[in-house]
């Protein structure tokens, strides 16, 4: 062979092999475009079929209707000749069969089993419960055997809880290929993603409204149109006398319904879609207030609204309808009690200017006397109520200074002894020999102690006793404050005493504690121990009280102690001091 044939040969060969490079690489780019092209139409079908189902499902909680629609779909997908999908409920197993195909019952049975077999693997269980089975096409009778040849499963998990399974199956070997097996698992899969994230957000808005609805001072219960209860906050409780953690509407209804049909109020107010309000009912001793709003579904534009059911809301009125009566019977009071020694200055001023001449002159002094006496008690209520709105405005001011509550006591009980001495009532001071100087304003705190020495002489009877301690105050146990270290100073009495329930009313502003048993209306404006109250908080110290009906009245208050080495007047009286009796502290 020449060496030009060799070449020419070599030339030509390497053309060939070029020429069959090309037309190769031609060939697979041809099928990788090709194959690229199925897989991005399969997408666009996979992705147009989930829109689809999405749009039948919409913004649902629903995961039957949800699982029925994704189950009933993936025809769309692929051929199958059976779909089943079955939930698991608290009380029962629902299975449904979406037949695309000629199969008989035994072909159903044994699609369950695989199903329930493949629960038992995810799960580790199947517990017995009532199976509700439902079949979307024909099953036809045939002896003709029909085996589930090719099958594959889709569990459906929401809040990583199993909550079902969708099993496709067919007839055909090798019926499903690897890519329709992971299209239907990613359907299912977003689907159940979707709804874990609605109902987290649903959780998330309902524990919100559940908090604020429990936190309200008013109470609300809610009912849907079956009059179910659905909700109930422990305001409506303790209104309504419930003391069930899970209460029927009936125990909600009972309290509400002894004057008003309330069923029919609600009932009424969902099917008009209108408030209802009740001005006022007596429940358990509370006045309330009812107003009942129905529940709309769908307010928004584009939404027909729906009334769901009704809302019920109880505003506990009973205290503001005291206040009311109270405010009521204090400016009853206080327009009798200025009237009084006004009309007493009246009538003493016109005797005295028309009747002056023909009096002598113990009528007149007497006259005179009344005048004086009527005017200070006039004087002394105006007193307590420009102290009062002081105390309310917050321009109450004291001036304190290093003093001895000694002399406090020791005034008072000389101004109230000639008064006691007609009851035949002793005024007794005990007081520790070592007690340390306070610091306080011993104009107002002498205000307070006659005010509590003037309650005790009214309600003290006849050879009764009135007893004023003061001793330093210490207690370990609390943390240390301006009053603690401090001096406590009590006035006791030995008169009737004052019921439990009636001791939280002798500080408030518009109240007096009536003593029927006594025999006597309360006299003056009430609002001594308000004052008093006011007085000591200013300084620092606090008032408490202690009583029994029948053993008599201790009230106590606090107040600070002054620093060391300051100086003290001396106490000036022109009498001498009734002796200082001492009585051993319990």
């Amino acid at each position: 062979m020449s060496l030009p044939f060799v070449i020419v040969f070599v030339i030509i060969l390497q053309f060939l092999i070029g020429l069959l490079y090309f037309v190769i690489r031609d060939e697979y780019i041809k099928k990788l475009f090709a194959k690229q092209n199925a897989a991005q139409k399969r997408r666009l079908y996979e992705l147009a079929i989930f829109r689809a189902i999405q749009d039948k499902i919409g913004y649902t909680l629903n995961l039957d209707h949800i699982v029925d629609t994704i189950a009933s779909s993936l025809k769309d997908l692929f051929s199958k000749s059976v779909a089943l999908s079955m939930l698991v409920n608290e009380d029962k197993v629902i299975i449904k069969y979406y037949i695309e195909d000629r199969i008989s019952s035994k072909y159903l049975e044994e699609l369950k089993r695989r199903t329930i077999a493949s629960w038992e693997t995810y799960t580790g269980s199947f517990q017995s419960k009532p199976i509700e089975e439902t079949r979307f096409g024909i099953v036809i009778n045939t002896s003709e055997r029909m085996f589930v040849e090719s099958f594959f499963h889709i569990p459906v998990v929401v809040n990583e809880k199993l909550l079902g399974i969708i099993t496709v199956s067919s007839q055909k070997q090798k019926a499903y290929l690897l890519e329709d097996i992971e299209a239907a698992y990613q359907i299912t899969k977003q689907m159940c993603t979707a709804l874990s994230k609605l109902e987290e957000v649903i959780q998330t808005e309902e524990g919100k409204l559940i908090g604020m609805i429990e936190s309200l001072t008013d109470g609300i219960f809610m009912v849907d149109k079956s009059f179910n209860l659905t909700t109930i906050n422990p305001a409506a409780k303790k209104i309504l006398g419930i003391n069930d953690d899970n209460p029927t509407i009936y125990q909600v209804l009972s309290p509400l319904s002894k004057t008003t049909d309330f069923k029919t109020e609600i009932t009424d107010s969902m099917k008009n879609n209108k408030v209802f309000e009740q001005s006022e009912i007596q429940i358990n001793e509370k006045t309330v207030q009812v107003a009942i709003t129905p529940v709309i579904l769908g307010a928004k534009q584009n939404f027909s609204q729906q009334v769901i059911g009704a809302s019920v809301r109880l505003h506990d009125v009973t205290s503001e309808k005291a206040m009311a009566q109270l405010k009521e019977d204090f400016t009853s009071s206080i327009v009798h009690e200025l009237r009084a020694p006004l009309s007493a200055i009246k009538a003493g001023s016109e005797l005295m200017l028309t009747e002056n001449e023909k009096l002598d002159k113990q009528q007149q002094e007497k006259t005179l006397e009344i005048i004086h006496k009527q005017s200070d008690r006039m004087l002394h209520d105006i007193n307590s109520l420009l102290d009062a709105a002081k105390i309310e405005s917050g321009h109450f001011s004291i001036v304190q200074k290093a003093d001895n509550v000694l002399f406090v006591l020791a005034e008072s009980q000389q101004l109230f002894s000639p008064e006691a001495e007609k009851k035949h009532i002793s005024i007794v001071l005990d007081v520790d020999p070592k007690m340390p100087l306070g610091y306080f304003d011993s104009s107002r705190i002498g205000q307070v102690v006659n005010n509590l020495i003037s309650n005790a002489l009214k309600f003290t009877p006849d050879g009764g006793s009135i007893i004023l301690h003061a001793r330093k105050f210490f207690q370990e146990q609390l943390p240390q404050s301006s009053t603690n270290p401090g001096i406590i100073i009590s006035v006791s009495d030995t008169g009737i005493g004052i019921p439990k329930e009636k001791q939280n009313l002798l500080f408030n502003k518009f109240s007096q504690i009536q003593n029927p048993g006594y025999g006597q209306r309360a006299i003056g404006t009430g609002l001594g121990l308000y004052v008093s109250k006011g007085i000591v908080e200013a300084h620092g110290g606090k008032v408490s009280v202690e009583s029994l009906p029948g053993h008599g009245t201790t009230i106590s208050f606090t107040l600070p102690i002054a620093k060391a080495n300051v100086q003290v007047t001396k106490m000036e009286t022109e009498t001498p001091l009734i002796p200082i009796q001492k009585r051993t502290f319990n």
